[in-house]
């Protein structure tokens, strides 16, 4: 829910818990494979899901990035992702789990 005036009412985390965003909605063309971290507003929370059993969580999206670096491809990073319920490496992806908190 939105105020009039662009306010979110409802806390970004509770809003984006049943609608989580493709990463791919930054990419110029629409395409997972060539998002870079770069790309990615910061205020956007990273989360990561796994394929295997469908369990979805928060990234700490700085520590990632200070790692790997701003320019590094999200799918390459998302490669080396561990699922922390059944232990699956290699089949997380990112997805973006809401803004943050002003």
């Amino acid at each position: 829910m939105q105020h009039r005036r662009g306010l979110d009412l409802i806390p970004p985390r509770l809003a984006a818990s049943k609608h989580e965003i493709s990463v791919a909605t930054f990419a110029p063309d629409g395409n997972y494979f060539s998002v870079r971290f770069a790309m990615i507003p910061a205020w956007w929370v990273l989360g990561g899901i796994c394929i295997a059993c469908r369990r979805i969580g928060e990234v700490d999206r700085f520590d990632i990035e200070r790692r790997h670096g701003r320019g590094a491809l999200v799918h390459v990073v998302g490669e080396k992702l561990r699922c922390t319920r059944c232990g699956e490496r290699g089949r997380c992806m990112f997805i973006l789990h809401g803004k943050m908190l002003r």
